[in-house]
Parts: structure tokens; C-alpha cells; sequence
């Protein structure tokens, strides 16, 4: 066998594993930009158990606006 024959074959293989090599690398670097972007299973389930905490005075004021309204629905359903 020629080493010669057997080199050249041994750089066209390492320049193919480059190739596929860097392909690689660029098709990683996109999936993890694109896991930066998205919010992960466990952000989404956190910010979906918080729950939000009102006042108790918010809470009375908004009771109020609620009977306003229902008094005013009434009124209308009477006349």
C-alpha cells in the first residue's frame, strides 16, 4: 500500500468529520438559543401556582364595586 494513497484518504476523512463536526456544533448552539428563548416546564408551572394575594381592603372595595353592579343589573331588570 501506498502511505501516500493512505494519507491523502486519512485528510479527506478528517475534513469530513470537520465538516459534520461544525454542522454539529451550529445545529447545538441553535437548539440552545432556542432554549433560552422558550421558558422551561418548571418556570411555567411556578408561575402558574402563584396565586395572587389582595388586601383585605382591596378586598372590601372590590365587594362593593361587585354589589353596585349586581344593584345596578337589578334596576335595569325591574324598570
Amino acid at each position: 500500500m501506498d502511505i501516500t494513497y493512505i494519507l491523502g484518504e486519512l485528510h479527506e476523512e478528517r475534513k469530513r468529520v470537520s465538516e459534520v463536526i461544525l454542522i454539529l456544533e451550529r445545529l447545538a448552539e441553535g437548539i440552545q438559543h432556542r432554549k433560552n428563548l422558550t421558558p422551561s416546564i418548571e418556570a411555567l408551572q411556578q408561575a402558574a401556582s402563584k396565586k395572587r394575594q389582595v388586601s383585605p381592603e382591596t378586598r372590601a372595595k372590590l365587594a362593593r364595586a361587585q354589589r353596585k353592579s349586581w344593584a345596578a343589573a337589578k334596576k335595569n331588570t325591574q324598570s
